[in-house]
């Protein structure tokens, strides 16, 4: 009894206290990132109106303000992650669902609230989630927005755009159905490569994805699908490995190819010609275990691993737009920001890495109220004990995490 009344006087202050500030919060931190010129501001101190930054280093702090002291702690933006898989787990996927037969949808969306937490407390307050079976990345969405369970911002694709029984072919992850067809993102020829792309959008899906490698699709197909997805302001991100597939994916208008692919330097000048971006994934070659492969796979990747870094050591000496991606699902959630350190030890320097995570990453998704500290954008905060302009790894472990004016981590373990 004495635990319960303990608790409850906690809310009850809590609460009364939210109530006398008036949504109001004011936050003092060591120093605060400006992520565009690379300067660290000493002392600043941030005023929230709900949601969003009303204004930074006010000359007179509101009365009665909710203060948030951060210490010494260094502000950045929330980070964005492009290419996440929330609704998968790594070694995973196909997840066991028992006899039942319409299970996959409410098994993997599951699988995304477990993973949409850890990601969220990981510094990661927006996410592109590139891929997941019968809409569960959708449902996950209007989850967290709904706020019936905490998560970042999720900009979902749906079903993956695929040739039937590829590998990106997501039909396999649910065994209830009969007929798969253009709704569950299957598409063979001009008519239901159309309504598939129509079909995730009219689902909600806020991004298209597609997979061109090993030649699924053709340049004309590919740009049927950006064509498709362009007519209703929706971004189209493909996945490629080979040469022939990056150059289709380029030329066909991809606003983003995802993974380091092989590219050779005219293609490089016709992403930046474009304004095309480029999404690595690096740490993803630093987990593969090359013991486990077939041998005439191991031999093929050995051969094209080095190849795919230098193509991005290229990529950046050349200027390309750059935007973070993690491919969680296929490496393990919440070690997203294990990607920073992968890149900057191929070469990109620690402000633009973070670049990739924030003001490149909000600009690839079009998002404008976010990405930057800044006066009238949305309230999206990280707080981290180290310098990431000299130890990059410091973004691995925020100690401090906010969106949209809530926080959901501070000065944890």
């Amino acid at each position: 009894m004495k635990i319960f009344c303990l608790a409850f006087a906690i809310l009850f202050c809590a609460t009364l206290q939210g109530e006398e500030s008036g949504g109001i919060k004011v936050i003092r931190a060591g120093k605060m990132l400006d992520v565009k010129t690379g300067k660290l501001i000493e002392n600043p101190v941030i005023v929230l109106k709900g949601d969003f930054i009303d204004s930074i280093n006010p000359k007179v702090i509101p009365d009665k303000a909710e203060v948030l002291d951060l210490h010494d702690l260094i502000l950045l933006p929330g980070l964005i992650d492009v290419h996440t898989h929330l609704t998968y787990d790594a070694g995973n996927y196909w997840l066991d669902l028992g006899r039942h037969p319409h299970a996959a949808a409410a098994a993997y969306s599951m699988v995304g609230v477990k993973n949409a937490r850890i990601t969220l407390l990981a510094g990661f307050t927006t996410v592109r989630d590139l891929g997941a079976c019968c809409y569960a990345d959708i449902n996950l969405m209007r989850a967290i927005e709904k706020n019936l369970v905490d998560g970042p911002s999720v900009f979902p694709s749906g079903n993956i755009i695929a040739t039937t029984g590829s590998a990106c072919d997501q039909t396999r992850a649910d065994p209830s159905i009969v007929q798969p067809g253009p709704e569950y993102g299957l598409g063979d020829d001009p008519d239901s490569i159309v309504k598939a792309v129509r079909t995730q959008i009219k689902y909600g899906a806020k991004v298209i994805k597609t997979c061109s490698d090993n030649d699924n699709y053709s340049e004309q197909e590919l740009k049927l699908m950006a064509d498709t997805a362009h007519q209703r302001r929706i971004k189209f991100a493909v996945h490629v490995w080979e040469e022939k597939s990056v150059r289709n994916a380029v030329n066909a208008g991809a606003d983003s190819v995802e993974h380091a692919g092989i590219m050779s330097d005219d293609i490089l000048d016709e992403m930046v010609r474009r304004g095309t971006y480029l999404v690595p994934t690096m740490y993803t070659l630093d987990t593969m275990d090359l013991s486990q492969m077939k041998p005439e796979t191991r031999v093929q990747v050995e051969k094209e691993l080095p190849m795919f870094e230098d193509a991005f050591r290229r990529s950046l000496k050349k200027g390309l737009k750059i935007a973070f991606g993690s491919d969680t699902g296929q490496i393990p959630h919440g070690e997203n920001a294990r990607e920073f350190y992968a890149m900057v030890k191929r070469g990109m320097t620690p402000l633009h890495a973070i670049q990739s995570a924030t003001c490149n990453a909000a600009d690839l998704m079009s998002l404008t109220d976010r990405g930057l500290i800044a006066e009238g954008l949305r309230a999206d905060l990280i707080g981290v004990a180290g310098d990431p302009l000299e130890d990059i790894r410091a973004l691995e472990k925020p100690a401090f995490v906010m969106k949209a004016g809530k926080v959901y981590k501070q000065f944890a373990d």
